[in-house]
């Protein structure tokens, strides 16, 4: 699905949403925004949801074995800071986890 501007296009923001199933029993929405005509060039960023069906403690490992995540006080969603422009969450959800991702990007 894409939402593009009436007028003027190459100056206004524009937004594309993707559905998927990346693996079976696993689902995805994606968000791109991308913004042109910027004072440094187009602007843009991304964020992707996904549920996968394991906890998530095992989804982090499978998902992001190098990555470091922390607790989020004492709720049970935990959260990793991979730089300045990227960042993960995850989030229990019934049986499995809910695991997003948000990077902005030039």
């Amino acid at each position: 699905m894409i939402q593009t501007p009436a007028d003027n296009p190459n100056r206004r923001l524009l937004m594309l949403t993707m559905v998927g199933e990346p693996q079976p029993g696993s689902y995805s929405l994606s968000n791109i925004a991308l913004a042109p005509g910027q004072a440094n060039g187009c602007g843009a960023s991304y964020r992707t949801i996904t549920w996968v069906n394991l906890p998530c403690e095992k989804a982090q490992a499978a998902e992001f074995p190098t990555v470091k995540f922390t607790r989020i006080d004492s709720l049970a969603v935990s959260a990793a800071v991979i730089n300045r422009n990227m960042w993960i969450v995850t989030m229990p959800a019934g049986p499995g986890c809910v695991i997003e991702k948000e990077e902005t990007v030039q």
